[in-house]
């Protein structure tokens, strides 16, 4: 079923036209060339317009926040870096486990790849650019089943997206409404995660005990994320209780994800939904709308910029030769 999302004919034409053997040695890699720069370019463009973007409000109001900070910020600074860093890694293991039998990587290798996908993510809508930069790093002969891969492990996150969000919805309801509609919602509920669930290992061709490791990983790494959100939430000033305040993100999470869009307006979703859904407990704009701008920053923005030095010494001159790339 994933491979209804990239046919062997159209991947086999992209792969034919990316890898024309024919052309010079000097037409090879004056390509090469101006795909990275290309790619790195548009990524840093679509970084400066989205911090250029922020209103003077919202830099007043992060001011006074680190101000207030004063001898805690380095750590504040670090514990970011630590949330981000375990974020990716997590997805590292991830990519490791579904493609260790199409090659064996070293975490380093896979997480190579996971930050240039990314990179390319930021500037193509639904990031699409992921599953084109991972399936350069394999052999062409694997690059729909590298494309199927990605799809497995997109489908594995976005089911725990759900799973959460369901939850927090339950939650929220709860707090607006009689008891007996939170039992309702809780069962419509239960069947959305089950057909989830169900749809996850039927895209991912079977039951196995790899799929469940990839959708621990996916629950791993959604467990990071959102808890790096409500940290960023409590120390920019939110005072909602913790099971509140992580309904609240899982159903912001969950509306986003939902959502198709460039990964660079990413926190301009986030932020959106998260307005509404914190306003029903309150005013929170300035701080939902810092929390999102700031985990934008260590999520994806500088992510991009790793990502960015591994495409510009990515040797792209492969793409158009017919040598398999990391062969078995």
């Amino acid at each position: 079923m994933i491979l209804s999302f990239c046919t062997d004919s159209f991947v086999g034409d992209v792969v034919s036209l990316l890898r024309m053997a024919t052309l010079s040695s000097k037409a090879k890699q004056f390509i090469s060339t101006v795909l990275k720069f290309l790619v790195v370019a548009a990524a840093f463009v679509f970084i400066y317009r989205k911090i250029t973007s922020i209103d003077a409000q919202q830099w007043a109001f992060l001011s006074a926040t680190l101000d207030t900070l004063d001898k805690y910020l380095y750590l504040y600074i670090a514990l970011l870096l630590v949330f981000a860093f375990s974020n990716y890694a997590l997805e590292s293991l991830k990519w490791k486990l579904l493609t260790r039998h199409i090659k064996i990587l070293s975490f380093w290798s896979s997480l190579e790849q996971v930050v240039a996908s990314h990179t390319a993510a930021m500037i193509t809508p639904a990031r699409l650019g992921e599953f084109g930069v991972r399936a350069l790093y394999f052999a062409p002969r694997h690059s729909t089943e590298i494309m199927g891969l990605t799809l497995v492990g997109n489908i594995a996150q976005l089911l725990s997206t759900l799973i959460f969000g369901i939850v927090g919805a339950a939650v929220i309801v709860h707090s607006y409404y009689e008891q007996y509609l939170l039992y309702f919602y809780f069962f419509l509920g239960c069947i959305c995660i089950g057909f989830g669930v169900w749809y996850y290992f039927k895209a991912s061709s079977h039951f196995n005990l790899r799929n469940v490791q990839v959708l621990g990983y996916a629950l791993g790494r959604y467990a990071i994320f959102s808890h790096m959100t409500f940290f960023l939430l409590v120390g920019l000033g939110m005072n909602l209780p913790y099971v509140l305040s992580m309904a609240c993100i899982s159903m912001m999470y969950m509306g986003s994800s939902f959502i198709p869009s460039l990964q660079v307006f990413d926190a301009v979703i986030k932020g959106s939904i998260a307005i509404f859904v914190f306003g029903l407990f309150g005013d929170f704009t300035l701080i939902v709308l810092c929390a999102a701008t700031i985990g934008w920053i260590f999520n994806a923005m500088l992510p991009a910029m790793v990502g960015s030095y591994f495409i510009l010494r990515f040797d792209t001159a492969q793409i158009f030769s017919r040598k398999l790339l990391n062969d078995k």
